[in-house]
């Protein structure tokens, strides 16, 4: 109705994590934990940290993009191939590269290689590609014990992340066709520069646009009845676009960045749980702490909206600890994505929660991470 607004699909997913925490019952939020972390935050100086902690997570590629649809591009392709956390052991055994370094060194290979990555390009991706580009192996040789000597090639344990990169190339190419864009930067350019009623695009409404339009940003699904769309690389790179561009292109100065999301990786759910946020049923610590891959469902999906959930706590309680009750009066703003990425980097290498207890990510085989 008119005069009546309607909730972004950013901030259903604030309001639906919330919910979810009422009926999880794999994760569960220690408040005492979430207060602690919060005046430990709420100080000037760690929240420049965070700040500049965040900052420094921006992409940074040693590349010379011909113009702005292009870095664009470039910029919406590695971030829609940006999963295959769940495959890090077996790609770490073969190529010493995790799913991170295999997705850069990949989509770099491509853009040395001259080809424009448009929709053509896209839609006749094969697997062949994948392996020459990103030097994954599907298949591995298997000795016949009838036959010593002889090897016959199997599909091998990359072999469904080998599809899944392939899968994701083609239909997005197939769906770009359809949108009549030649390249995943030109949709982003049309998204950009939209306007509502004379206002500036929002990073919501773009978010939403590319999980609808393009099926490798899709990420939901059901939780007790609830849809969740997570849309996290849609929202990963809706904020590296915003902080790249905004400074110098208002298309990108979307008014809505406060709304984006923590993200709901692995990483974050690893640092909250080793700070004593996150508690796990014992059934889901078993099975993490062991290695065990979740599958995408339920207790993953309590994982990660209970992430947002505990994020934005955070915040509240780093806002009423600061002096003011305001924690932009010190640092400026910083949305939850930010702190996200700052809590996310204390578990890796060298940092203060590297192999401390209860630091392990969980591990899923699935698209989104």
């Amino acid at each position: 109705m008119p005069g009546i607004s309607k909730d972004s699909c950013l901030d259903l997913l604030h309001k639906t994590s919330k919910d979810i925490l009422q009926v999880n019952e794999h994760v569960k939020v220690e408040t005492e934990a979430v207060v602690r972390l919060g005046q430990e935050l709420s100080n000037p100086e760690r929240m420049a940290e965070v700040r500049a902690t965040a900052a420094s997570r921006s992409l940074s590629f040693p590349i010379k993009f011909e113009n702005l649809e292009s870095e664009v591009n470039f910029m919406a392709l590695y971030y829609l191939l940006s999963f295959g956390s769940g495959w890090d052991k077996e790609l770490l055994a073969r190529s010493r590269r995790d799913s991170a370094e295999t997705i850069q060194f990949g989509l770099i290979g491509m853009h040395i290689s001259g080809h424009r990555l448009d929709h053509h390009f896209m839609k006749a991706f094969s697997a062949l590609e994948v392996h020459n580009y990103f030097g994954i192996e599907s298949h591995v040789d298997h000795e016949l014990e009838s036959l010593p000597g002889v090897t016959i090639s199997k599909p091998g344990p990359l072999h469904p992340l080998v599809t899944s990169i392939q899968s994701i190339i083609n239909e997005t190419g197939q769906a770009l066709s359809q949108e009549g864009c030649s390249s995943l930067g030109q949709l982003i350019l049309n998204l950009a520069a939209k306007s509502t009623e004379g206002r500036s695009q929002t990073a919501s409404a773009i978010v939403e646009e590319l999980s609808s339009t393009i099926p490798g940003f899709q990420d939901c699904g059901l939780y007790e009845g609830r849809q969740v769309h997570f849309n996290r690389k849609a929202q990963a790179l809706v904020f590296a676009l915003s902080r790249r561009f905004s400074g110098e292109d208002a298309r990108f100065a979307f008014p809505d960045m406060d709304k984006i999301t923590a993200d709901t990786g692995p990483a974050l759910a690893a640092t909250l749980r080793a700070k004593g946020i996150l508690r796990y049923s014992s059934e889901l610590s078993e099975m993490v702490d062991s290695g065990h891959a979740l599958t995408p469902g339920p207790q993953e999906r309590s994982i990660r909206s209970a992430s947002i959930a505990a994020t934005d706590m955070v915040l509240e309680a780093m806002m009423s600890a600061s002096s003011t009750g305001d924690v932009t009066s010190t640092v400026g703003t910083f949305n939850a994505h930010e702190l996200s990425l700052y809590l996310s980097v204390l578990i890796e290498e060298g940092q203060e929660l590297h192999k401390a207890p209860f630091s392990g990510k969980h591990i899923t085989k699935c698209l989104a991470y």
